[in-house]
């Protein structure tokens, strides 16, 4: 079996029609998905997280690695990886092209599934979970307790069992969107305070039963710049009653020192990952003991293959592991599944509820939320478990400057 053609679809969705609140960053959100055609009528289809912020930028990055692709054996995904990474090593170590290099990996993982008539988990080593406990990932929530209560009611009622959420005080802290900056940075007495307030309220009226996560995307939430290490300390040590599941992206990912002297500082677990790529970048944390928790985003850090290795590496250090799965259309959430289901040390996934009408569209197999968790990817099933058809592309068309600009 040989590769013939590898293709890109940029698709669309309007997030804003399921959750008001999307409006506020432009309503369509896109992704990226990448097909991989063989001459045994074999294809197999992956995701590039970069579609998510810019969509126009993929199919040409795409295309700089059809040429090394061609002809080969979509069997051999670790050595095509590694002729891929090569191939852009002096200017891809991270970032965009990583991201797109993971896209096409999640896609030979599909063919090889598919060939081999067995699911990916099987690949992985079999299934190690019946469910697999899922959060909701709702964005901001307001100020004031029972506001805040009532936005992750909606989502308890649903049936989730777990909710990430931060707060965005826009109007409170004078943000400017054309310059994307708060105007008036708050004190950290006063960050502190109203962040355990609200957390606070929540556990009080969900009790324990329900998790919560506080992100905060690098430390720069409801701030004009990222915190600092002594910063974010008294905002997670003023959470610790709210006794949180993990506190996500507290600081910047340069400050590797920090996040490490962080965790000495709190009872709340730390966690991150999502916008680190390659495996030396998650070594590099771990080695310092920098995460209770990774999140590596299969989309975005190096595909299967790297974030099963990502995965491995945390268990030799007792991490856990919380996939990222933010803003993916399909192939890259079946990625997710499959990872999480086959890997011992998964303790929860990612889920946007605005994106999951979209994943379930593109599925081949019923997604449903049971008292917070999902079932794995059936076992009858090859492959990922995703189809793009033409009806799929129509239903969902590209919309030029979708791209998530901040």
């Amino acid at each position: 079996m040989r590769i013939t053609g590898i293709s890109t679809h940029l698709l669309s969705a309007n997030w804003a029609a399921i959750d008001a609140q999307w409006a506020e960053v432009g309503g369509h959100k896109s992704s990226a998905i990448v097909r991989v055609e063989t001459d045994a009528g074999i294809t197999g289809l992956g995701e590039v997280i970069i579609g998510y912020f810019a969509p126009e930028a993929v199919p040409t990055l795409v295309d700089y690695y059809i040429p090394h692709l061609i002809g080969k054996d979509p069997l051999q995904v670790g050595a095509l990886w590694n002729r891929m990474y090569e191939s852009s090593k002096w200017w891809g170590r991270s970032g965009a092209a990583v991201s797109v290099l993971s896209g096409i990996d999640i896609a030979l993982w599909d063919i090889r599934g598919k060939a081999m008539g067995v699911p990916v988990h099987t690949l992985l080593g079999g299934l190690m979970h019946e469910r697999m406990p899922v959060y909701a990932s709702i964005g901001g929530i307001p100020a004031g307790r029972e506001p805040a209560i009532a936005a992750v009611r909606r989502w308890i009622d649903e049936g989730y069992r777990a909710v990430k959420c931060g707060q965005f005080d826009n109007d409170r802290f004078g943000y400017d969107d054309v310059e994307g900056v708060y105007i008036d940075r708050p004190s950290t007495a006063d960050f502190a305070r109203d962040s355990a307030d609200r957390f606070i309220a929540l556990r009080e009226a969900f009790g324990p039963g329900v998790d919560f996560i506080i992100h905060n995307h690098m430390g720069s939430q409801a701030w004009p710049l990222p915190m600092n290490l002594n910063e974010a300390a008294r905002v997670l040590q003023a959470l610790e009653p709210a006794a949180l599941l993990f506190a996500e992206e507290p600081l910047p990912y340069e400050d590797i020192d920090g996040y490490a002297q962080l965790r000495q500082r709190t009872t709340t677990p730390i966690a991150g990952g999502e916008m680190l790529a390659g495996l030396h970048e998650f070594r590099a944390f771990l080695k310092q003991d920098a995460l209770d928790i990774v999140q590596p985003d299969v989309s975005f850090c190096g595909g299967i293959t790297t974030t099963w290795e990502v995965m491995k590496l945390a268990s030799g250090s007792f991490v856990r592991t919380a996939l990222h799965m933010g803003g993916s259309f399909g192939p890259a959430y079946a990625a997710g599944l499959h990872l999480s289901f086959a890997h011992r040390d998964a303790i929860i996934l990612e889920t946007l509820p605005v994106a999951m009408p979209t994943i379930r569209d593109l599925l081949v197999f019923p997604q449903e939320l049971v008292d917070g968790t999902f079932g794995p990817p059936p076992s009858d099933v090859p492959g990922l478990g995703v189809e793009l058809t033409e009806e799929h592309l129509r239903k969902y068309p590209f919309v030029p400057g979708s791209g998530e600009r901040g």
